[in-house]
């Protein structure tokens, strides 16, 4: 940070909310620019060679011009009316939140070091009789950039090559966490899948079991001649229960098969 940017910074308070892409919509442009035919020409293929601007414009944020538009323009109006009319979508800018008073503040550094620039070229301008530099021999970083504006140009590039980096890396774990919840989303439509099929299994009609045939009360000879063991093991548990009840044998309720058959044979002999 040179020293005109550290006392403007100390004095009025001037922070950066934000240093990225805007979109040229969002930004009001004014209709008409007091533009030379050079200056316009140099911008246009400019931003035609790198689809942006390398100079970022500096804004504020503001209501003012309704809600069409979020950004008033400090510095930098002729770059962005010459990327509204080649229909540039988005600038590189620097967004400021400023009051009136640190926004004229800025509106003033910014043309005492453009006035510098120009004042400069003006001394260094070649001779009429000298022949005319050909385009491509016009280089990158004029060398009488003031050493302040190529210092500011030079923190823009190395916080473009930061967002950049972080932009990358935030993609990238964006991109993991989407995959991660479509495998878990996978899985669960799998699982409601399953059940739904298990659910309409398990609601399929079974035959209707037959209704049992009352049998007529058997007679003591009959229920006599049932008391054999091989007999007795061929009923069921409730159906011993059930024998056991009629014999008023006792603790029936908690006995198992072999205790019931034992307990009922030992009744009916007397036992």
């Amino acid at each position: 940070m040179d020293e005109r940017e550290a006392r403007i910074r100390e004095i009025l308070a001037i922070k950066p909310i934000n240093y990225g892409e805007v979109f040229t919509c969002h930004i009001a442009i004014p209709d008409r620019v007091d533009i030379t035919g050079e200056r316009r020409a140099i911008l246009e293929k400019s931003l035609k060679q790198h689809g942006s601007n390398l100079l970022p414009l500096i804004l504020r944020r503001t209501d003012k011009y309704g809600q069409d538009f979020e950004y008033e323009i400090l510095y930098g109006e002729d770059i962005a009316f010459v990327a509204k009319k080649l229909e540039i979508e988005r600038l590189w800018a620097w967004v400021f939140d400023l009051n009136d008073q640190q926004a004229n503040a800025v509106r003033e550094e910014f043309l005492q070091l453009v006035s510098h620039q120009t004042t400069t070229e003006e001394n260094r301008k070649i001779p009429p009789e000298s022949p005319e530099l050909d385009e491509r021999e016009v280089p990158d970083e004029p060398t009488n950039l003031p050493e302040s504006f190529a210092k500011f140009k030079g923190n823009i590039r190395a916080e473009m090559k930061q967002f950049r980096t972080e932009l990358r890396s935030w993609l990238t774990q964006l991109v993991s966490e989407i995959k991660y919840s479509l495998r878990d989303l996978k899985q669960e439509i799998l699982s409601e899948i399953k059940a739904e099929i298990r659910g309409q299994l398990g609601r399929v009609p079974t035959q209707p079991q037959p209704s049992p045939i009352p049998t007529t009360q058997p007679t003591l000879q009959e229920e006599e001649e049932e008391f054999t063991q091989k007999s007795l093991e061929r009923k069921t548990v409730e159906q011993l229960r059930k024998l056991a009840e009629k014999l008023k044998i006792k603790g029936r309720s908690q006995m198992r098969k072999p205790q019931l058959i034992e307990a009922i044979l030992s009744k009916s002999k007397g036992i």
